[in-house]
């Protein structure tokens, strides 16, 4: 179980692309990881959408340093 959640963890050291698709009927966001001290890459999650993505934009957020205000 420990291993299984060691390898959902994504490092200060991953790399992440973050790619939005649509084909003809279906649109989803695929978070890639890659790992560089292993030269390692894989979908981390694949996540499908309701509608048509229109813009993706970068915010540079930590989220564990978001004080909500």
């Amino acid at each position: 179980m420990e291993e299984e959640l060691e390898d959902l963890r994504i490092l200060k050291s991953d790399a992440l692309l973050i790619a939005a698709t649509t084909d003809t009927d279906l649109s989803h966001l695929a978070f890639h990881v890659y790992e560089e001290a292993e030269d390692n890459s894989y979908v981390h999650h694949d996540i499908l959408l309701g509608a048509y993505p229109l813009s993706l934009a970068w915010l540079d957020l930590n989220p564990k340093d978001a004080t909500g205000k």
